[in-house]
This record gives structure tokens, sequence and C-alpha cells, in this order.
């Protein structure tokens, strides 16, 4: 069977290269496909240099010259205009932090396509969305990787203490989105918070600043003779406070192996502004502690906002950690930078089987 997998972002590796080797070792013929440079959008950048951030297949075409394949694999539901005029029997759509659903919502979601999601909740999310149409739940391939990872050699990989603890600090992942437009700019720059909020922060008091947040961070560390060790994003422009709180930055450096996956590893303990990190750190069995600088009303799209508050912010949600816009959170944090570390890692809680499971429906549909 001929498989393309669209990758127009390099951080869409991570999710498409576990299953790319699981159809590998299938006997499948494999490629990604990329956008050329001149078509390449603001977030398109995986035209670059792909072939240094992932191991296993080094296949890589531009896609948009018409060519024929039995199966197309895109992240969500959208179709580019790149990919118009190529041609395919069936198209798989994998689910990547809800994109699917909000893809769903657009309209996307039509009769050549099937979608590949990554709990019961989002598949009984996409049938409410689009009735009569059911959604395959296969799990989150990224996490396969965790499988064969192992903690001395992540920390050796890396360069960092075979011994002592380290603690995986997670900067700030949505102050960009934050409205109005301007807040996210002034939230990572200024050097004291605001003792208010903005009065379209529904339940906020208060506005700390990131900077008080992560001196926090850095006197929990202290206390406990912690490493501290930063993961950018390799687009990050500016470090900032970062560079004075972490003893380490590491930026994407791979997706297959993923560099987050392997910190988190070799960390044992995470903390940072809550984010998409929290699902890996609990597969990892990593303790993570997730704060809430701001309200999810401020940023999340309306469409996805009751979802997401219940699967990260819900009671039983992936986040762990104080809402500091309140100043009850904000009291609880000062508070938890003086407290004792008595955390410890868990085994992994991801089977490993998410590729094998998407590799199953794909084989199953695609005569």
């Amino acid at each position: 069977m001929r498989i393309a997998l669209y990758c127009p972002r390099y951080n869409h590796l991570n999710l498409l290269a576990p299953l790319a080797a699981e159809l590998l070792r299938r006997g499948h013929a494999v490629r990604y496909w990329y956008p050329a440079k001149d078509v390449a959008g603001d977030k398109d950048d995986a035209w670059r240099a792909l072939s240094g951030l992932v191991g296993g297949i080094h296949a890589f075409r531009r896609s948009g010259d018409g060519v024929m394949v039995d199966a197309l694999v895109t992240v969500g539901l959208r179709v580019p205009k790149v990919l118009r005029p190529c041609r395919w029997r069936r198209r798989f759509a994998l689910g990547y932090h809800e994109e699917e659903i909000l893809h769903a919502h657009e309209g996307w979601w039509t009769d050549d396509a099937e979608v590949l999601t990554w709990t019961d909740a989002h598949a009984r999310r996409l049938g409410a969305i689009c009735p009569g149409r059911t959604a395959h739940v296969v799990g989150f391939p990224e996490l396969d990787q965790l499988a064969g990872m192992d903690r001395a050699a992540c920390r050796a990989t890396h360069g960092l203490p075979a011994t002592g603890k380290i603690f995986l600090l997670m900067p700030a992942a949505r102050a960009h989105l934050l409205r109005p437009r301007w807040a996210g700019w002034w939230y990572r720059t200024m050097p004291r918070g605001w003792p208010w909020a903005p009065r379209s922060w529904p339940g906020a008091d208060q506005v700390p600043s990131y900077a008080s947040i992560l001196t926090l961070i850095r006197r929990f560390a202290d206390r406990h003779g912690a490493f501290v060790v930063a993961k950018v994003r390799g687009k990050t422009p500016r470090l900032g406070p970062l560079a004075e709180v972490a003893d380490r930055v590491i930026p994407d450096l791979s997706f297959h192996p993923f560099t987050t996956l392997e910190l988190m590893v070799a960390a044992d303990y995470a903390v940072g502004l809550a984010g998409g990190w929290a699902v890996e750190a609990d597969a990892a069995g990593l303790p993570h502690l997730d704060i809430l600088a701001y309200p999810q009303e401020v940023y999340e799209h309306p469409v996805l906002l009751d979802f997401r508050k219940e699967l990260y912010g819900g009671e039983s949600g992936f986040w762990r950690g104080p809402k500091v816009y309140t100043r009850r959170g904000w009291e609880w944090l000062v508070s938890w930078a003086s407290h004792v570390f008595a955390g410890g890692r868990e085994p992994f809680r991801h089977d490993g089987k998410a590729s094998s499971r998407a590799a199953d429906v794909i084989e199953a549909l695609v005569p």
C-alpha cells in the first residue's frame, strides 16, 4: 500500500513518525509530504530540514504534484490547498490536541475521511458534532515512543547529571493568545504583577507576572538542590527570565525520538504553566504541577472551551495545580515553594500500541 503522511509543521512529526515506523514495519511504502517553501504558511515550517528531526524514514517529497496514493494521513481534518491537486483512495485524520474537533465544527469531516482520535471523550464529542459518523479511538501515537526510552540513557543523551534531582520547567505556552492581544506581551515582560485583573477574566482578581512565577519555581528547586532544565520550542525568540531561572535550556532537537519525552523520562518532577505537556508527563509517570496563570476563557477557542475545561482543568483533568490568577491560588503557590518534595515517579501509563491500532484501521479500510 502507498501511504502519504502530510507534515506541514515540525511538531507534527512527533505524532506521525511513530505511525510511519509501524507502517514501514508492516511492509507499506510510506512517504512524508510537506509544503514547498513558496506555498508554506506561517506555521508550515517542515520544508526546512525534516531528515534531521526524525529517525527511521527519510523519504520526503513536496506535495501538490498530483500523485496518487492509497491512503493519505493528515493531522486534523482540514485539507490545505496544496493537497487538493493530489488524489487518494482514503484519507485518515489523526487527532492532535482537539484539532479534529475544531475542524469538524468547521465542516471538514467529508465522506472520504476517517478520524483516528485519542480518547472515548473525543469520539463522543465528534459524534455529537457530526451525527451518524463514528471516530476510531486509537490513542496518541506520539506516546508510543516512551516504550523505548531509558532514564539513564535520556540523561546521557542531553548531557544532564547522572545522579541527583532534575526538575523540568515548562515555560508559558499560551500567553500570545491572551485577549486583548497586548496582554500576552505584557504578561511575559512585566517585572511585577497586577493586584487586579481585567474584567474579561472571569473568576480572576489579580494577574501575577511570569517572572514572579518563575522565581517561586527556582526557589522550590533550590530548596531541593535540583538541577533545572527548561524545555523550549525551537522557535522561541527570546528566553527572557528563563535564562536566569534554568540551569540548562534545551530546545526541540528531535521529534523521533521526541526531545520533550526524553526529558520527561530523565526528570524527577515537572512544573510550569499549564499546557498540553501535562498529557505527556502523565503518560511518562512523571509527577507534575500545572500552574494556571490565566482563565481558560481568555484564550481557548469558544467551541472547545467546555470540552477542554473538563479534559484538562476539571476535577479529574490533566492539570494539577493552582489558579494563580486568584489570591488563594497565588498564596498556595507561595506556600508550595517552601514545601518538601515528596513525589515519586510511576511506571509509564501508555500501552505503546496507538500506532498499531491506527495502522489496523488503515489496513482494514483501504482494500
